[in-house]
């Protein structure tokens, strides 16, 4: 692929455990950090690229709880435990007043992907999380909501989770 034909979106938490990395992936690639107390403008922005860009792919990094030793994995569907909807409020923004979340996340051809639990905000909080019944699905935090509004606004979503203890030696070359 392309590095220039690709936007990468980092989730708060994925950005916040980035930051103490000794290496830097290609930063020819555009990274947009999603920001969940602004919710109206990652959806602007989202729809700038798609005016700009078209129908394209766009890549959401977060971080998860892994429920065995995986590494990352990617996200084929999510289940938003967060109690939210990224897109309440928003029906005078958004395009549509209703989003098919039918086919949201894309994973590449001969590749797998797992289904997530999104907690959103409540990540952190262990004893919620032990009380879910995850059925052997990871725990995320927003990457759900920004893949929910980039889809909103018509963009193709690949969502990519990385074990908290991977982040440090994750290995971006896998996507470029």
């Amino acid at each position: 692929m392309n590095p220039s034909s690709l936007l990468w979106v980092w989730t708060p938490l994925f950005a916040g455990l980035f930051s103490g990395r000794d290496s830097r992936p290609d930063l020819t690639i555009p990274v947009v950090l999603y920001d969940p107390s602004n919710v109206e403008q990652i959806l602007l922005s989202f729809r700038d690229v798609y005016a700009n860009e078209g129908r394209r792919s766009i890549t959401i990094f977060d971080i998860a709880h892994f429920p065995d030793d995986s590494s990352w994995c990617y996200v084929t569907d999510a289940v938003n435990r967060s109690g939210l909807n990224p897109l309440r409020g928003l029906g005078t923004v958004t395009r549509k007043p209703f989003i098919d979340l039918s086919y949201l996340y894309r994973v590449p051809a001969g590749e797998t992907g797992r289904e997530v639990l999104a907690l959103g905000a409540r990540y952190h909080d262990m004893d919620l999380a032990a009380s879910m019944p995850a059925a052997g699905r990871p725990l995320c935090s927003h990457l759900h909501d920004a893949a929910i509004l980039a889809h909103a606004e018509g963009l193709t979503v690949t969502g990519i989770l990385v074990a908290e203890s991977n982040v440090s030696r994750f290995d971006f070359s896998l996507f470029i």
